[in-house]
C-alpha cells in the first residue's frame, strides 16, 4: 500500500490538494462447498432424513464410496486485488451576489482489477476423517475483472443568513471488462451517470438546527456485466440537531427509493458464481436514526463521552418476481428485504484521561429475516437477536507509541447470525486483541 498526499494553501481563499495511491492485496482461503456432484449440501443439511447417506458422510458416520456424489468439495478461493489512481481537488471561498460561498471541485482517475482462481479438490470421508482423493480437477473460476473510471464532482456552499445550502453534482464514467479464461470469453460494459444533490442546514438558534437533503445514488454493475443495469436510487433525509453545553442529540428520518436494487452473489451464496449480479427491481427503504449523549470534562480532568444510538429500518419490495438468486427467490410485492434488521441500538461509555483511555459498549440487533417475507419473522428462516458487549483500553507508551487491548463479545454470547451457506452459523466468540502501534515521522 502506497499513498502520497500533497496539499497547499495558495491563499486564505484557495486550497489545492493532490493524491496518488497504489494498493495490492491478496487473499486465499479454503472452504467447504458441498459435494462434487448431486444434491446441494444446503438441502442435505435442511432435510437430513431425506438424504441419509450424504448427511452421514458429512458427519463422519459413513465412508464415501468414491462416487463424485459422495466426494466432499473443498475449494480454495484465491484472489489478487490491485488498484491505483490519481486525484486532485480545489476549494475556493468567495463572495458572489453578496453571499459568502465555498466552491469545491475534484477529479479522480482510477483503475482496479481482481484476478480469481478458485481451485477445487475432492476429499473422501474415511474413518471419520477427510482424505484427499489425489485427483486433479479443472478450476471452478479463472477470470480477471478490470475497471477504469473517471469521476468528477463539483459542489457549492451558499450562506443565506442562518441557512447554508449546498448544491452538488457528480459524474461517473466507468469502463469495465471481464475475461473468463475457462470459457475463453471477454465482455465489456460502459456506464455513465450524473448524480445531482441538494442539501441545507438551518440554524434556528445557537443550540438547535434542522437539516435535509435529496441525493441521487448509484452502485454500478460489475465489470463486464451486460445483462444487469446499475443500482440507482433517490435518497431523502430530514432531521434536526441539538447541542447545548455538555448535551447533544440528532434525529434524522430517511427514505431511499430504489428504481433497481442489485443483489450480488457472494461465496456464501449457492447456485451462482461469486460476483454475479441479479436485479431486485423497485425497492423502498425508510426509517429513522437518532443519537443522544453527553460530552463532558469531569473535575478530575477526564473527558467523558456517553451516548445512545438507535436505528429503525423498514423495507419493501415493490414488485413480485422469481429470481434464481438464493437471497431473493420467490418475492411478492410488499415483502421485506432479507438481512436488514428493523432495530439496532447501542449504548457506549468512554473515558479519556491523560495517557490512558477506555470504554465499554453494548449493542443490540433485533432478529432479521434471511428470506423475503412479511408478518412474523419467526415463520421463516431468520437470524437470532444479538446482544454484545465490547471493551477497549488504550494507553500511550510515549509520544509515538500506543498499546491497545480490545475484547469483542465480552460475555461470550452465542447466537445464530446466518443460515448461509450451509446451515446455522454462530456469532463471533469472545475475542481478545492486543495491538501495539508506533508512528514514524509526522
Amino acid at each position: 500500500m502506497l499513498h502520497v498526499n500533497y496539499g497547499v494553501e495558495v491563499s486564505d481563499q484557495l486550497i489545492l490538494n493532490a493524491k496518488a495511491y497504489y494498493n495490492e492485496y491478496e487473499r486465499a482461503w479454503n472452504k467447504f462447498d458441498g459435494f462434487l456432484s448431486g444434491t446441494p449440501a444446503q438441502r442435505v443439511l435442511a432435510d437430513p432424513n431425506l438424504y441419509v447417506a450424504q448427511y452421514e458422510i458429512l458427519t463422519g458416520v459413513r465412508d464415501s464410496n468414491g462416487a463424485e456424489s459422495q466426494t466432499v468439495d473443498v475449494t480454495n478461493n484465491d484472489r489478487e486485488f490491485m488498484s491505483y489512481g490519481l486525484q486532485g481537488s480545489a476549494s475556493l471561498a468567495h463572495q458572489l451576489g453578496g453571499f459568502t460561498q465555498n466552491f469545491q471541485m475534484g477529479v479522480r482517475f482510477h483503475h482496479d482489477e481482481v484476478e480469481r482462481e478458485h481451485r477445487q479438490r475432492g476429499y473422501l470421508m474415511q474413518g471419520g476423517r477427510l482424505v484427499y482423493d489425489g485427483m486433479e480437477r479443472q478450476n471452478k473460476v479463472t477470470n480477471m475483472g478490470e475497471t477504469d473510471a473517471v469521476s468528477v464532482y463539483a459542489a457549492n456552499d451558499v450562506e443565506l443568513g442562518s441557512t447554508t445550502v449546498t448544491f452538488g453534482v457528480r459524474y461517473e464514467d466507468i469502463d469495465g471488462r471481464l475475461r473468463n479464461f475457462l470459457a475463453d470469453t471477454e465482455s465489456e460494459n460502459k456506464q455513465q451517470e450524473w448524480m445531482p444533490s441538494v442539501s441545507f442546514l438551518h440554524e434556528l438558534n445557537e443550540s438547535l438546527s434542522i437539516l435535509g437533503g435529496v441525493h441521487k445514488g448509484l452502485s454500478p454493475s460489475g465489470p463486464g456485466a451486460t445483462d444487469v443495469a446499475a443500482e440507482e436510487s433517490i435518497n431523502y433525509e430530514l432531521g434536526g440537531r441539538f447541542q447545548r453545553e455538555k448535551f447533544f442529540g440528532e434525529a434524522i428520518v430517511f427514505f431511499s427509493d430504489y428504481s433497481n436494487l442489485l443483489g450480488r452473489c457472494r461465496v456464501s451464496d449457492f447456485g451462482c458464481q461469486a460476483g454475479e449480479e441479479f436485479s431486485g427491481g423497485e425497492v423502498e427503504i425508510k426509517g429513522v436514526e437518532a443519537v443522544v449523549g453527553i460530552d463532558q470534562t469531569l473535575s478530575s480532568g477526564a473527558e467523558l463521552d456517553a451516548r445512545l444510538v438507535y436505528t429503525y429500518t423498514d423495507s419493501e419490495f415493490k414488485e413480485s418476481f422469481l429470481s434464481t438468486f438464493s437471497q431473493f427467490g420467490i418475492v411478492a410485492a410488499g415483502d421485506e428485504l432479507p438481512y436488514l434488521p428493523k432495530h439496532i441500538a447501542s449504548v457506549s461509555l468512554s473515558l479519556d484521561f491523560e495517557v490512558i483511555s477506555g470504554g465499554i459498549a453494548f449493542k443490540h440487533t433485533s432478529k432479521m429475516r434471511e428470506e423475503p417475507g412479511v408478518g412474523s419473522i419467526s415463520s421463516g428462516v431468520f437470524a437470532d437477536a444479538q446482544n454484545q458487549f465490547d471493551l477497549h483500553v488504550r494507553r500511550s507508551l510515549g509520544e509515538s507509541t500506543y498499546m491497545q487491548l480490545m475484547v469483542r463479545n465480552l460475555t461470550d454470547e452465542r447466537d445464530i447470525v446466518a443460515h448461509r451457506p450451509f446451515g446455522a452459523r454462530p456469532s463471533l466468540p469472545r475475542t481478545i486483541i492486543l495491538k501495539i502501534e508506533h508512528r514514524v515521522g509526522g
